[in-house]
């Protein structure tokens, strides 16, 4: 599996950023989702096509995305309060055969900078 970590600063509340990542709206920041639909306790099927299934405890969210019951992608999240603030670790793991790991990390670190960005808005207003 090709890995990508991203450790960053969300400037946000720790407990109000938490609903976020345990939402599928979270999946839209990796993947280009048209449709989701509930297919069961914490699982979803997105655009028709890949079943995405969220584990999560006290300390980390775990995304699993399938495609024909193979693992395609896998999403680990923790969360931790930093002051105001939120830290992040995000681990991006993926079986795909296509995306080269530098673009692949670029699109992660993309979709991170996106959601800062947006946040950074929301605290302004």
């Amino acid at each position: 599996m090709k890995k990508i970590e991203i450790k960053t600063e969300l400037p946000y509340n720790y407990r109000k950023l938490k609903g976020f990542f345990i939402s599928p709206g979270m999946l839209s920041l990796f993947y280009d989702v048209k449709s989701v639909e509930v297919a069961g306790n914490l699982s979803y099927i997105l655009n028709n096509k890949y079943n995405a299934i969220m584990y999560f405890s006290d300390v980390d969210i775990v995304w699993e995305i399938y495609n024909d019951k193979k693992l395609k992608d896998k999403i680990s999240v923790w969360l931790y309060p930093i002051g105001d603030n939120t830290g992040l670790h995000l681990k991006f793991e993926t079986n795909r055969i296509l995306p080269l790991k530098k673009p692949l990390e670029n699109e992660v670190k993309a979709g991170v900078e996106l959601l800062k960005s947006l946040l950074d808005a929301l605290r302004r207003f």
